[in-house]
């Protein structure tokens, strides 16, 4: 029965291996982690008053326009790797 719940939890992909859920998760795991620095180290630096560039218009729109240029980027080559 557990080869069998097993053989559900791996998926194949186009290079002929395996991945199972925890190696799906650990890309989820590391990436979390990268995360939780970050919004770390931006509170830190925010509770000691020591922020460089105070958020105006002009910086949100550059923000949203650098991740929308991203998400086109990475759409396109996503592909690439299905």
């Amino acid at each position: 029965m557990a080869d069998g719940i097993e053989a559900m939890i791996r998926v194949g992909n186009p290079k002929g291996t395996t991945m199972t859920i925890t190696n799906r998760h650990r890309l989820l795991l590391r990436v979390s982690t990268v995360v939780a620095v970050v919004v770390g180290a931006k509170l830190l630096v925010h509770f000691l008053g020591l922020e460089m560039i105070s958020i105006n218009p002009l910086f949100s729109g550059i923000v949203a326009a650098n991740v929308f240029l991203m998400g086109f980027l990475l759409s396109g080559v996503l592909s690439d790797f299905k």
